[in-house]
Formats: C-alpha cells, structure tokens, sequence
C-alpha cells in the first residue's frame, strides 16, 4: 500500500495473446492496471494486442516473466506445462 492507503497495483504482462488475454486486458487496464509486455507464438497477434493496451510486444515467454511483476498465461491447457518449462529454464 501508498502511503495513502491506496493499494500498489502490480505491472503486468501476458504471454498468449488471443480471445481470453484480449478480455482480460481490457478489462484491467480499464481498471487501472498498467500492461507492461506481450508474447505470443504469433507475431501479428501479439503485435495487435500489445498496440490496443499500450503495450510492448516482446520476442519471448521469459522476456514477460522477467520485465513484469505478475505474468498471466492465457495459452491453451495444452501448452501450459511447455510454457512453464520455458520460463522456468531461463
């Protein structure tokens, strides 16, 4: 919290860039949430996403992980453990 009482809210960043992170992004940057990093397996994905919440797009998972203070995976279930393992080993 600031001094204030008012409660830090934490930088983000998204790796997957599709239906659900564009919802979600909105809706938090809407709230007051600065969205700091994109990435996506496609480019132009990440491109568009990154240019509607002012935003970087970045060329990997762990970039995000790294320049963020909380990351959200909006990846299918099917690449979750492969993102992971990504972010884990950098």
């Amino acid at each position: 919290m600031h001094g204030d009482g008012e409660a830090v809210r934490p930088v983000l960043g998204f790796i997957g860039a599709g239906r659900a992170a564009g919802a979600l992004a909105a809706a938090l940057r809407s709230a007051g949430y600065a969205i700091r990093a994109i990435h996506s397996s496609t480019r132009a994905d990440a491109d568009g996403l990154a240019a509607a919440c002012g935003a970087e797009a970045v060329l990997s998972a762990a970039e995000v992980a790294r320049g963020c203070e909380l990351t959200l995976l909006t990846v299918p279930d099917t690449e979750l453990t492969a993102v992971a393992a990504t972010i884990a080993a950098s």
